[in-house]
């Protein structure tokens, strides 16, 4: 290799390493989104409602939902029978999974949250008897706590699928919480011109560090007939710590590559220019 080469070539090398250092430091900063963590759970990005209830947790990014605990749980019929007979849901049939985050268009804010659903239908029970009224109710209560200084700033509930077989059904889905937030999502089989309600949110006043908060499911049916559900999902706009104010604008690759090779031809020409004295 010639002298003149040999100098280009460090020309080249020294010019690459100073910008690409310059251009990796100046990256603007961005919320940087975890996976799902759980704890006390088979999965590691869901858990039964009954291993929730049992100490187990799900943390995404800065939010943690623990303290679980089962408040009303009954699949219930009036006059199917004598005895009316009050039945369970089982717990280890409903999975809770832990929806990631989700970018907004604010760097410093990020949508995340939990979808409760199950495999398997929920089919209120049926008697050879006319039932006059069967009902379906789970209350859960747990806690929402944020970390790092990040802050809650809304949430939004949203009911999924459900499957209203009966001529007279519904189902219902609540939100309550420690600090007053009341969100209803609600649909009912016996008038298609219902204005069906599948979604509901609200925004606080002050983003919040920690909130209690119940998810109530009731589902009915007055005639005789089948109805199935459990799906829905909290979800929750988060406000973390401010990133850093953003650089000024960073050169793209390919101007980049433009200025280095610009750079290096002057420094080369330069370098052979014959001197004047010669």
């Amino acid at each position: 290799m010639s002298r003149s080469t040999s100098t280009l070539v460090k020309y080249v090398k020294g010019l690459m390493y100073a910008v690409a250092s310059t251009f990796v430091i100046s990256f603007p900063a961005h919320v940087s989104y975890a996976s799902v963590v759980t704890s006390g759970c088979i999965n590691s990005n869901s858990c039964t409602l009954q291993e929730l209830v049992d100490g187990g947790s799900i943390n995404i990014d800065d939010i943690a939902f623990n303290n679980w605990q089962e408040i009303e749980n009954f699949l219930y019929e009036l006059d199917a029978n004598d005895d009316e007979v009050e039945d369970f849901i089982n717990l280890s049939e409903i999975f809770v999974f832990g929806i990631d985050a989700v970018a907004t268009a604010n760097p410093d804010e990020y949508i995340l949250g939990l979808q409760f659903s199950s495999e398997t239908a929920f089919t209120l029970p049926q008697q050879s008897n006319d039932i006059q009224e069967a009902e379906l109710e789970l209350d859960v209560d747990y806690d929402v706590t944020a970390s790092n200084g990040a802050l809650i700033t809304a949430a939004e509930l949203l009911l999924g699928n459900r499957v209203l077989e009966s001529d007279d059904a519904f189902v219902e889905v609540n939100l309550d919480s420690s600090t007053g937030l009341n969100l209803q999502v609600y649909d009912e089989f016996i008038d298609p011109d219902f204005n069906t309600v599948e979604s509901d949110n609200d925004t606080f006043a002050t983003g919040l560090a920690d909130l209690t908060l119940t998810s109530n499911v009731q589902a009915g049916t007055f005639e005789p007939g089948s109805l199935s559900l459990f799906d829905f999902s909290l979800n929750l706009t988060v406000q973390a710590l401010p990133t850093d104010p953003e650089p000024e604008p960073v050169p793209t690759t390919g101007n980049f590559l433009l200025m280095v090779f610009g750079i290096s031809l002057l420094a080369f020409n330069k370098k052979r220019k014959p001197s004047s004295n010669s």
